[in-house]
């Protein structure tokens, strides 16, 4: 996906974010690109994880999955959660789980009220971003492919 598509596609996310929160109860919407297709699927009470969501990416016990975005079998998806726990909270239980999970932490930055790591596994990558949203904190998984 090109960056300009990809632009488009984090617009549509956050008016349907916006949407779900303004008490519409689910938004799922399929955009064609010039890649192919994203399908959107977003809900403030919640949307369900892909059937094949990696099994080895944990996902936070009371963690609320808000919003999933994907763009086929060989593409990217991301995940968006809120959680009620704090923000190093979050970010302590990913580092733990996912290297128990066999994934390496590449880098990871401390953002005060948030945290931005990046992770490796077998020649697969792993993007979290972790920050405080309101009174909850907002967890965001990206995976850029989503075969392996």
């Amino acid at each position: 996906m090109n960056i300009r598509s990809t632009r488009a596609v984090i617009a549509l996310a956050a008016v349907l974010a916006a949407a779900a929160g303004c008490g519409k109860k689910s938004e799922t919407v399929t955009m064609k690109t010039s890649d192919g297709k994203v399908n959107i699927a977003v809900n403030e009470s919640g949307v369900a994880l892909p059937a094949d969501f990696p099994k080895d990416v944990p996902v936070m016990k009371d963690a609320v999955v808000k919003a999933v975005m994907g763009t086929g079998e060989q593409g990217n998806l991301v995940v968006i959660m809120s959680a009620a726990a704090p923000v190093a909270d979050v970010v302590s239980y990913y580092q733990q789980n996912l290297k128990a999970q066999g994934w390496s932490t590449e880098s990871s930055m401390n953002m005060g009220e948030g945290a931005m790591l990046t992770l490796k596994k077998e020649g697969r990558s792993l993007l979290l971003t972790v920050a405080k949203d309101g009174k909850d904190t907002s967890i965001q998984l990206t995976l850029p492919s989503r075969k392996g």
